[in-house]
């Protein structure tokens, strides 16, 4: 009769964890998602140009450019492959792609009683940083009939570029004596390879029995970098008589350089996004 019992008992156990009920439905091991969001970066930045002449036809003067970087959110786009290798836990791949827009400005002032400060547009052409994180990364994953999370921590290697133009002050001499003219303050066009890391979560809601809908969202480091504002030769335009041009030349534009504080920029990011998610049995 024990006997009897504990086969039973036994058998009832065996049958209760080899049949997985509606809350523990078994994990597909691989999932790939396809995303689409909002990207906010965190590439800001500000600097000084300073200038005083102390002989010559400027002799006495001083400027100030209060240069600054703003930035804007831009659309996100990003691909990833997890293989979940051993229950819950497994590895996550991919890559994402941020082109975020910046607003470059200089507050250019002449240091003069009764004379306000000039907020100078930016240029025409376009002020950008890039960002193409490439990562592989651990992955948490817990999956119910309806619903899932997906948690990720992990190294990134990311690709980067930056771009940024406006116009400056400065003063050159003229007929009149010392005159405020408009010139172009530029990061040149510059890329760079970052290590850094990523910090992610997603929610998942099931829409059918291969695909859900992935709601996503993560955090992309990469280390600041410090970036130096450069001048170059051309032909000046007047600030407070638009007609008036005058040369600023090599001499003139690497004054200005040596005069300009370097700016430090964060190109980390935050994303936040959505998409399809496929799951696969195998892989």
């Amino acid at each position: 009769m024990r006997i009897s019992v504990f086969k039973t008992l036994t058998a009832a156990a065996v049958l209760a964890f080899s049949t997985p009920s509606a809350a523990q439905v078994p994990r597909p091991r691989g999932e790939i998602a396809l995303n689409l969001g909002v990207g906010f970066t965190m590439a800001q930045g500000a600097a000084i140009q300073r200038q005083a002449w102390t002989a010559g036809l400027l002799a006495g003067t001083a400027i100030e450019n209060a240069l600054a970087l703003s930035k804007r959110p831009a659309l996100f786009l990003g691909a990833w492959y997890t293989n979940f290798f051993s229950g819950a836990l497994g590895i996550q791949a991919g890559f994402g792609y941020l082109k975020s827009p910046l607003e470059a400005r200089a507050d250019f002032s002449r240091g003069l009683a009764g004379v306000p400060t000039l907020r100078l547009a930016s240029s025409p052409d376009p002020s950008e940083v890039t960002a193409v994180p490439l990562f592989a990364a651990l992955a948490a994953g817990w999956r119910g009939e309806r619903t899932g999370i997906v948690l990720i921590a992990g190294p990134a290697v990311i690709l980067h570029s930056l771009l940024a133009e406006t116009r400056a002050g400065t003063l050159l001499p003229g007929g009149a004596g010392p005159a405020a003219y408009g010139v172009t303050a530029s990061l040149p066009d510059q890329t760079w390879v970052a290590f850094g890391g990523i910090l992610g979560a997603a929610l998942d809601l099931t829409i059918g029995p291969r695909t859900a809908l992935t709601f996503d969202a993560r955090y992309v480091f990469s280390p600041a970098k410090k970036f130096a504002w450069s001048f170059s030769p051309e032909t000046a335009v007047g600030l407070d008589d638009p007609a008036a041009q005058a040369a600023f030349d090599a001499a003139a534009a690497d004054m200005a350089a040596a005069g300009t504080s370097r700016m430090t920029i964060n190109p980390s990011f935050l994303q936040l996004s959505m998409g399809i998610k496929l799951r696969l049995d195998s892989f």
